[in-house]
């Protein structure tokens, strides 16, 4: 009797912290995911949050910083869709976050645009390594950019099929 109320309590006890559920032990990496931006109606949100970036790099030396090091106080977002602009579209701050949202018309679901969250006009956020929409740059370095999907038929995963941006991006 006494292993069977043993047994329940550790049943109930692996349950109450998520394992039995999750599969995932306490303390394992979130499943990975779309960063950068989301679809509402015919809406593209572009969030950027500080806290899910690791490192950036700087214009121009290409040298990794962590994002810690840095007070966030202008972000914009810049990718294929504004020829790679620092401040073309800046972002507002909204609590945790920086946000913009624009039309999805301004953006090609057939050919879907590289982007990056740009700090200052000089700090390139390097996408996180479990970002779904991560795609590196074919360089040789470990610098990435987020692919913005609009067609929401084709998922999040980035084809990569179209022409590299300007180094560095």
């Amino acid at each position: 009797m006494r292993r069977v109320a043993r047994a329940l309590l550790l049943v109930a006890s692996v349950a109450a912290s998520g394992c039995a559920t999750t599969g995932s032990r306490p303390g394992s990496p979130p499943a990975p995911r779309v960063y950068g931006y989301s679809l509402s109606g015919d809406r593209v949100v572009f969030a950027f949050r500080p806290e899910e970036y690791e490192f950036v790099t700087t214009n121009g030396t290409g040298e990794w910083i962590r994002m810690d090091d840095l007070r966030v106080t202008r972000v914009a977002v810049s990718g294929e869709f504004n020829r790679w602009s620092n401040d073309n579209c800046p972002l507002a701050r909204s609590g945790g976050e920086w946000v913009a949202e624009r039309p999805v018309s301004e953006f090609d679901a057939a050919r879907p645009p590289r982007f990056k969250f740009i700090v200052y006009g000089k700090f390139w956020a390097e996408p996180p390594l479990d970002a779904l929409n991560r795609l590196p740059i074919s360089d040789g370095s470990r610098v990435a950019n987020l692919v913005l999907r609009t067609d929401r038929a084709t998922g999040a995963a980035p084809a990569g099929t179209h022409a590299e941006p300007p180094v560095h991006r």
